[in-house]
């Protein structure tokens, strides 16, 4: 009897520890002053999120890799000032988008 309420237990604790793991979720911000921009947003899972305008934000994406771009006539994707396409967010992050007309550079900003 013991066991099968150890068992029981174990299988509740599994099943709630996966739940809260598949509904974890951050919010990601992006935004631009860039004049050539008309819309933006960023990928991440194979998924696209983004809309037109200068700024977008998401309050239920799932922590990842990130890339982030825009459309000024056409896709222009953006890098961090290292260089790097992709990147990481574990947290609430707002990406500042500057384009100067031939590239654009992302800066990252985590929340506190």
């Amino acid at each position: 009897m013991m066991r099968k309420k150890f068992l029981v237990g174990l299988l509740l604790a599994v099943s709630t520890v996966s739940f809260a793991v598949e509904t974890y979720a951050i919010q990601v911000k992006v935004k631009t002053n860039s004049k050539q921009v008309s819309a933006l947003g960023f990928s991440v899972q194979g998924k696209k999120y983004g809309m037109l305008g200068k700024s977008y934000e998401n309050k239920n994406v799932p922590p990842g890799v990130y890339t982030f771009g825009f459309r000024a006539g056409k896709d222009v994707a953006c890098k961090t000032a290292s260089g790097k396409k992709k990147v990481t967010l574990k947290k609430n992050t707002t990406a500042i988008l500057k384009y100067n007309g031939t590239k654009c550079e992302m800066r990252l900003i985590p929340s506190k």
